[in-house]
């Protein structure tokens, strides 16, 4: 096989020494994402351009449905720029593809020479061969395992769940050397250590006892990559720490009167496929909570807290409020979606107004939070007019909270952090030294197209960058405008997937 991507969600450079069949002379380096979640990583990550050319900037795309604002799941059918193996079918490039867990997950859309395996922990399973897939995985077993990994349970547990998911990708690798000459690249996506760590946040502090045992299996994994090919890269959407503040970002909009209390919920929510299920759920009125916080000390809330975080592991259940709480989104200038995320996590402030972005992100950046209006970090024509982008900065972690909660609390909280890594393992590679600690996200697409000797996109914002490590001069590298082939096939596939309904 001439080009192997193993993609690890959530791993951190820190966590890098737990994987030492990594070769060392490999390059390593951080892997930047200014929009640290799943969807719009990854999808830099397999285009090769930044959100504003592929038009993903979160797990939902938030449109304006009559007066009101709808959270839209996001689809294959929303990416404005070709995938990697997408961008090879396109270039007729004779390369066969195995992509497992592509980004977005749903659906597999046909592509021309790849085989494409959906089975990750967002949506149904969705593949475009059923033959491959009864090859490489017994999906009943992988499927059951990453269901389970969902629901809250002890770290124990989990590991011995996480472990399964990782013995079903071994297994399919070992199939996989039995199949050799049947695919010239392989996509490999695993969401770990991710899920892992958002069911159990305190392997970040104890790294032998629970994030170890992890690490072992994942390196094994590794391992059975590089028994594949000699080119590998590994590669991360973002990082994972533990913050000491949460900053609740609707407190401070409303403080300064961008935000206003609502009376109903907020956002609809319009799944696609078989999403994220919230079963056994004990309900606490959010009536309630408003007089909580101004009744209780945030001592006797941190007691509560605990608590019920305990009462949950004790009885596998998800305690949560019966109801999102309250924001006026009509009448609210500025607010930060709340309750329209599988993780709870704040990067996205949508703007009634357009006017105040500039405004918006003076204030944020008071409160130790980096805001950016979406023209100061993503280029392309997707670039949206409505949005203000949040990242967490330093220990300040940014998440929507309520017009009534404390602007800024110390609560220790695990969370995506804005780097990930990239471990580049070529033959003959001499590991340039002059290639910088942080690389954009972007990087990556243009890294595999040059090793499997395919066009380089002339849209693709890091393609320089790739080359420099390749060691490749541009004038020998052919280039395509993959955006305008990708729009007549993008139509196509729309149009089809209507005429099927």
């Amino acid at each position: 096989m001439r080009v192997v991507v193993l993609g690890l969600d959530g791993l951190d450079f820190t966590m890098l020494p737990m994987l030492p069949s990594l070769p060392s002379n490999s390059i390593k380096v951080k892997l930047d994402s200014l929009i640290p979640l799943t969807f719009p990583s990854w999808t830099s990550i397999m285009t090769g351009v930044n959100p504003g050319k592929h038009g993903i900037y979160g797990f939902f795309k938030y449109q304006k449905v009559g007066d009101r604002w709808g959270a839209f799941a996001v689809s294959a059918y929303d990416v404005r720029y070709p995938r990697v193996h997408e961008a090879l079918a396109l270039a007729r490039v004779p390369v066969k593809s195995l992509i497992i867990g592509p980004m977005p997950p749903y659906p597999c859309l046909p592509c021309k020479n790849s085989d494409i395996l959906s089975i990750t922990q967002f949506f149904k399973p969705d593949y475009t061969s059923a033959e491959v897939l009864n090859k490489l995985y017994d999906l009943k077993e992988i499927m059951s395992a990453i269901e389970a990994l969902k629901r809250p349970n002890t770290c124990t547990a989990l590991l011995e769940i996480a472990s399964r998911i990782l013995d079903a990708h071994i297994a399919a690798l070992e199939n996989l050397w039995s199949m050799e000459g049947c695919y010239d690249f392989l996509w490999l996506y695993v969401n770990l250590p991710d899920t892992y760590l958002h069911r159990c946040p305190r392997a970040l502090s104890k790294r032998n006892k629970l994030l170890k045992p992890l690490f072992d299996k994942l390196d094994v994994l590794v391992k059975k990559s590089l028994s594949l090919s000699d080119n590998l890269i590994v590669v991360s959407d973002h990082g994972f720490k533990t913050f000491r503040y949460v900053v609740r970002v609707n407190r401070i909009l409303y403080d300064h009167g961008f935000a206003k209390a609502g009376k109903g919920g907020i956002i609809d929510v319009h799944q696609v496929g078989a999403s994220i299920h919230r079963k056994e759920i004990i309900k606490i009125h959010p009536s309630i909570i408003p007089y909580i916080h101004r009744i209780l000390p945030p001592s006797i809330r941190k007691l509560i807290r605990s608590f019920l975080s305990i009462t949950k592991k004790a009885l596998h259940k998800q305690i949560t409020v019966s109801a999102p709480p309250r924001i006026d989104e009509k009448g609210s200038k500025a607010f930060m979606p709340i309750g329209s995320s599988p993780a709870i996590i704040g990067n996205i402030i949508l703007l009634n107004d357009t006017s105040i972005a500039k405004e918006v992100v003076k204030i944020l950046k008071g409160y130790g939070i980096d805001a950016y209006t979406a023209n100061e970090i993503l280029d392309g024509p997707f670039t949206p007019k409505d949005v203000v982008f949040v990242v967490q900065r330093d220990e300040y972690l940014p998440t929507s909270g309520t017009t009534y909660s404390d602007p800024i609390e110390e609560i220790p909280r695990a969370s995506h952090e804005r780097y990930g890594i990239l471990a580049v393992k070529f033959d003959y590679m001499r590991c340039p030294k002059d290639i910088p600690e942080i690389l954009p996200n972007s990087v990556v697409a243009p890294l595999i197209l040059n090793k499997l000797d395919a066009p380089l996109g002339v849209e693709m914002d890091a393609k320089n960058m790739a080359l420099m490590i390749c060691e490749k001069d541009a004038k020998d590298v052919k280039y395509v405008r993959y955006q305008q082939l990708w729009n007549v096939y993008r139509k196509l596939l729309i149009t089809r997937s209507k005429l099927r309904k």
